[in-house]
């Protein structure tokens, strides 16, 4: 006890030591018997390196290392120029031999070993050996690479999808890319083709599907490259010269992805042109926030430094017409414009909901969510499963733990996964937040963490079975996906309580869904009128169920019926009580994680009760999945996979509300 007490006491002096030379120095423990530590050294401003010490602060190598940086569990570490990974037992997981490590991104790194680069998966192992005179990050499947002096594009396999033939080339974003020929710039798709041929001499900064910021010495505008509607953007390599303004950017209506808006800005004033440079706005505002076909939501004064489009919550915010005139004589504290023309809005800890009729606000029946996830966060939220249910299962400390992510509907189940086998400290992150990405905890919803998954940002999502689209997006990533089954869930629609329907049919539900039966009284229910179909937004795990029910039958088009998360459906169908309104979502949901008092309907005469999902006779019957990617190297992903199908994860999931394997 007086040796570790000696110990402690010597490596506290060392801390204030080196705090006393650079207050940002760091020290890291190795854990090596006896302890070492790796303590960062500023002899001076511009130079910097670790010495390697024991617990009594005695020097063990002076100048170990160039560099250690803390990522994933593991130290990456440059000695004589050299990048190395090592674990905290102080074992080298990769030897020093890279020149150069960049960040991960779609799971693989672009890395230099001497004078070629190539690309390295997350264990530090070569995936594709160094073989390119320059490498560009993995984007959208496809990374830009140089042989011979030129540019093309590899898949992850390291096959060249576009041969090489450019001067220099840019990473993929929204399926296109910048090149060059010489000293001209153009836009490719994913087939090499030019959709803007190479005569520009400035940088592009891409943001969207057909719009680029142009920017060179002495000029900057929007360049139109390629459109699904020509009436609203114009036609292919349109240029929109904005030369006169210090800031342009090309925004989309509220209204509609298709409609769109520049927002354009001059000494730190804010205005709005349309896609052929007509003024819409006066620049005379400080923060333009959102946008819809008739309406904007603005601010005078600066807030918070948020003066551009989609810059943060839109405070101090005033609603104006296109002549810029107040729809409304209030200031909010916030507002938000919803996707059912709904514009909801906050003052003084109230929110009230408008309509935009005929130019002017008319004040609807506010929705008040009843949702809250972080109810259900791990060590924080009271209503997580897991409760004092603490297991090890026997993870690798020299791998990192893997990052979850899932649907918002099954955020129970992993949240309650996490608190058992995490470390206490594990905190669920929303996904709107910066740090999430290198969360251990997140919930991007189902669509997001497909995407998040394939492209190497998560590890393991918690969802229904991927869509047609999220699969192909998998296989042009060069990503085959595993599914392993933790649970089921029953897939219900939902109609309000106080309407006189209680049960409908499996071809009831594909009639309705396909444009068939539009009135409720060709249903024999009288009263109601039209039936107002609610959907959700393609690749989201509700939509992809109902397709699964469809089968070959073609989805309606449900324009105005289409709702970005599951419980809008639920807040219109409960807080709206919109007559004739049908939706769907997952029972749990519903009435577990809602607790909303919507009707969830017989389906073939059978209740979506517990003991109908396990029996088998609810027709509707999803199976809840644990997604990775094939192959990862990590082998605690491989360990948590194993654990999910224990007893311990299956009582989790059945605590949680949800039904287990056996």
């Amino acid at each position: 006890m007086v040796n570790e007490m000696k110990k402690r006491i010597a490596l506290l002096l060392i801390l204030i030591l080196f705090a006393s030379l650079n207050a940002q120095a760091q020290t890291i423990a190795l854990q090596t018997d006896p302890p070492l530590y790796l303590v960062e050294s500023t002899p001076d401003f511009w130079e910097y390196y670790y010495d390697l010490v024991d617990a009594d602060g005695n020097d063990v190598q002076e100048r170990w290392a160039d560099s250690v940086y803390e990522k994933n569990g593991v130290l990456r570490i440059e000695q004589n120029g050299l990048i190395g990974v090592m674990d905290y037992d102080g074992s080298w997981i990769v030897e020093p031999q890279f020149t150069e490590v960049r960040s991960f991104f779609e799971g693989m790194a672009v890395a230099k070993a001497k004078e070629l680069y190539g690309y390295i998966d997350e264990s530090y192992s070569w995936a594709l050996p160094p073989t390119f005179q320059g490498a560009c990050k993995f984007s959208e499947g496809l990374a830009a690479v140089e042989q011979d002096g030129l540019w093309g594009y590899i898949d992850k396999q390291g096959d060249f999808v576009i041969e090489p033939k450019f001067a220099e080339a840019g990473s993929f974003s929204g399926g296109y890319a910048d090149v060059w020929d010489g000293d001209l710039c153009g836009i490719i798709d994913k087939e090499g083709k030019f959709v803007c041929p190479p005569k520009y001499v400035g940088t592009f900064y891409r943001y969207g599907g057909g719009h680029a910021k142009i920017r060179e010495e002495g000029f900057s505008g929007i360049l139109f490259f390629t459109s699904d509607d020509e009436d609203a953007l114009g036609t292919d390599c349109r240029v929109l010269d904005l030369s006169e303004y210090d800031f342009c950017e090309v925004i989309s209506s509220e209204d509609s992805d298709s409609k769109a808006y520049v927002q354009v800005g001059k000494d730190g004033l804010y205005g709005l042109l349309d896609v052929q440079g007509n003024p819409v706005l006066d620049v005379k505002y400080k923060g333009i926030y959102y946008v819809k076909d008739d309406c904007a939501a603005v601010t005078y004064e600066d807030v918070d430094g948020n003066t551009w489009f989609g810059s943060g919550e839109a405070k101090n915010s005033v609603i104006i017409n296109f002549r810029g005139e107040p729809l409304l004589d209030e200031v909010f504290d916030d507002v938000f414009f919803c996707d059912d023309d709904t514009i909801m809005v906050d003052k003084d800890g109230e929110r009230r909901a408008f309509k935009v009729e005929n130019g002017r606000m008319i004040e609807v029946e506010v929705v008040k969510a009843a949702l809250n996830i972080t109810e259900y966060a791990p060590f924080e939220g009271k209503k997580n499963a897991a409760g004092a249910v603490r297991e090890n299962v026997g993870f690798d400390a020299a791998h990192a733990l893997p990052r979850l992510d899932g649907a918002t509907a099954l955020f129970p189940v992993y949240a309650a996964f996490a608190q058992a086998v995490y470390p206490e400290d594990t905190r669920y992150t929303p996904y709107s937040q910066t740090d999430s990405a290198d969360s251990l905890l997140t919930c991007s919803k189902t669509d997001c963490a497909y995407e998040r998954l394939i492209y190497g940002n998560t590890d393991v999502i918690f969802c229904a079975q991927p869509s047609d689209e999220e699969l192909q997006m998998a296989k042009e990533a060069g990503v085959e996906l595993e599914l392993t089954p933790i649970g089921y869930e029953a897939f219900v629609f939902i109609v309000p309580r106080e309407e006189p329907v209680t049960g409908l049919t499996t071809q009831n539900i594909r009639d309705i869904y396909r444009g068939a039966v539009t009135d409720w009284a060709e249903l024999g229910i009288e009263g109601l009128g039209k039936i107002v179909a609610y959907q959700r937004p393609e690749n989201s795990g509700s939509q992809t169920a109902l397709e699964k029910i469809m089968g070959d039958l073609p989805l309606m088009d449900a324009p105005g019926y289409v709702v970005d998360d599951m419980k809008g459906i639920v807040d219109n169908i409960e807080y709206r009580n919109l007559p004739g309104a049908i939706g769907y979502s997952f029972r749990y949901f519903v009435s577990g994680m809602m607790e909303s008092d919507v009707r969830m309907l017989a389906i073939d005469g059978v209740e979506p009760a517990l003991e109908n999902i396990r029996n088998g006779s609810y027709p509707f019957i999803s199976t809840l999945y644990a997604v990775t990617r094939r192959g990862e190297a990590n082998p605690n992903v491989q360990t948590l996979l194993s654990w999910l199908t224990g007893d311990t994860a299956q009582s989790l999931l059945e605590a949680s509300g949800y039904v287990g394997l056996n």
